[in-house]
């Protein structure tokens, strides 16, 4: 399913957080406390180490399904 931004909140801008998979994400400690403060978009396998992302981005048919 395909959202746009707009459809999940109203018009006015927002703090968002993107993360991806490299060395960097493991500095993050507390996954939860960033979502609380912005909207969180994420990338492929992030489920495993936190389960609540906004939106997560995958082209990986593995990590699709």
């Amino acid at each position: 399913m395909v959202r746009h931004l707009s459809q999940t909140q109203d018009s006015k801008m927002t703090t968002a957080f993107v993360l991806g998979n490299g060395t960097s994400r493991q500095q993050i400690k507390d996954l939860a406390e960033l979502k609380k403060r912005g909207i969180m978009y994420a990338c492929n396998a992030i489920y495993r180490d936190f389960q609540y992302p906004d939106f997560i981005i995958a082209v990986d048919p593995k990590m699709i399904h």
